[in-house]
């Protein structure tokens, strides 16, 4: 999950690493806002725009891909929920119903 009560950076450099790698993964990207703050301190504009521009980046890649990308935890959640009990395969290179992009 990339949420955006954090900078994330780390967390955005291993799941592009991880996607790469052809990673069976589900990807939750929450978006930064203008004027947000971090950890009680405002996002200069220059390292919002830095932020967005990597998040954007890191969404190009999932797309290309076809990683599930969500805005939402909770439906994230219930989707994998929903793989393993009805034992469906994962396959991050089809183009079956479940990319949510």
């Amino acid at each position: 999950m990339i949420d955006n009560q954090t900078r994330n950076i780390a967390g955005m450099i291993e799941t592009a690493y991880l996607a790469a790698l052809n990673r069976n993964i589900v990807l939750v990207i929450y978006p930064y806002v203008k004027n947000q703050t971090i950890m009680d301190e405002r996002l200069p504009l220059q390292e919002f725009n830095d932020l967005t521009e990597t998040k954007e980046l890191l969404l190009s890649l999932a797309r290309r891909k076809n990683i599930n990308v969500f805005d939402n935890l909770q439906i994230a959640l219930n989707l994998i929920d929903w793989l393993f009990n009805k034992n469906v395969s994962f396959d991050q290179n089809s183009t079956s119903q479940f990319k949510f992009v």
